[in-house]
C-alpha cells in the first residue's frame, strides 16, 4: 500500500454500522435493570397490592386485570404473581381466559414499542447480514410455530422474546396467534395452582416460592415434550423439501 495513501472511514456508514450496536447496548441496559429491580424491589408484594386493587372493582375486575399485565411486559417484569391472582380471584376457567388475554394485550404492547422504535433500523442490519437476513425469513415464514414453541417453554424470557420479535419481521397476527398458542398450557397451569391459594397475600409467596416452583418444573416438562415433538416435524419437513 502506498504511504501517501489516506484510508478514510465514511462517517455515514460507521455510524450505521454503530446504531444496532448501541440499540442492542440499550436493550441489555434494560434487561438487566429490570433483572436488578425484580430483585432488589418487592415487586411481588407490590403486585399482590395491584391484585388487592383489581379485587376491589368487583364486577369490572376481569376486565381491568389484563391491563395489568402491561406493567409487566413492558418492564420486563414476570407475570407469574398476577397469573396466579387471576386463578385465586376468578376460578381456573374464567381466570385461564383473563390471565391469557393479559399476557396477549400485554405481548402486544411491548411488541408495539419495539416495532415503532427500533425495528427500521434492526431490518435495516439484518439486511446487511446474509446470515441473520436468512434467520428473519425462516421465522417470519413459519411465524406461529416459531412463537408457539418458544412461548412453550417457561425458562425463554417471555418479556424479552416481545421486544425481539415486535424488532424483527414478524407479522402481528401471527404473533399474537403463536403468543396465544403457546402460552395457553403454561397458563392454565399457574391459573390452576392460584385458585388454590386461600388469599392474594399468599400469591406474592407462592409467586417466589414452592408452588410456583412446581407449575414452573411441570410446565418445564410438558414444554419439552412439545419442543421436541416440534423439533422432529421441523426436521420432517425439511428433509422432505431436500
Amino acid at each position: 500500500m502506498p504511504r501517501n495513501e489516506i484510508t478514510e472511514c465514511d462517517p455515514s456508514r460507521a455510524h450505521a454500522l454503530l446504531r444496532p450496536t448501541i440499540v442492542v447496548a440499550a436493550a441489555a441496559a434494560l434487561a438487566l435493570a429490570a433483572g436488578a429491580a425484580a430483585l432488589l424491589l418487592p415487586m411481588r408484594e407490590w403486585l399482590a397490592l395491584a391484585l388487592a386493587r383489581v379485587e376491589g372493582l368487583e364486577e369490572g375486575a376481569a376486565f381491568v386485570l389484563p391491563f395489568v399485565y402491561i406493567v409487566t411486559a413492558v418492564l420486563l417484569l414476570p407475570s407469574s404473581v398476577l397469573t396466579l391472582g387471576s386463578g385465586f380471584l376468578f376460578g381456573t376457567p374464567v381466570g385461564s381466559v383473563v390471565a391469557l388475554a393479559g399476557n396477549g394485550i400485554g405481548a402486544l404492547a411491548a411488541y408495539a414499542i419495539a416495532r415503532t422504535l427500533v425495528r427500521r433500523k434492526v431490518l435495516a442490519f439484518i439486511e446487511t447480514r446474509p446470515r441473520l437476513r436468512a434467520l428473519n425469513e425462516a421465522v417470519s415464514k413459519d411465524s406461529v410455530k416459531i412463537v408457539a414453541l418458544t412461548r412453550l417453554s417457561p425458562l425463554t424470557p417471555f418479556p424479552v422474546c416481545n421486544y425481539l420479535y415486535g424488532a424483527c419481521g414478524v407479522n402481528v397476527a401471527r404473533y399474537l396467534a403463536g403468543t396465544l398458542l403457546g402460552m395457553l398450557p403454561g397458563t392454565v397451569l399457574f391459573v390452576f395452582v392460584g385458585s388454590t391459594l386461600r388469599s392474594l397475600a399468599e400469591t406474592a409467596e407462592a409467586g417466589a416460592g414452592g408452588l410456583a416452583a412446581l407449575a414452573f418444573l411441570v410446565a418445564a416438562a410438558l414444554a419439552s415434550v412439545f419442543l421436541a415433538g416440534g423439533a422432529y416435524l421441523f426436521r420432517r419437513r425439511a428433509a422432505r423439501q431436500a
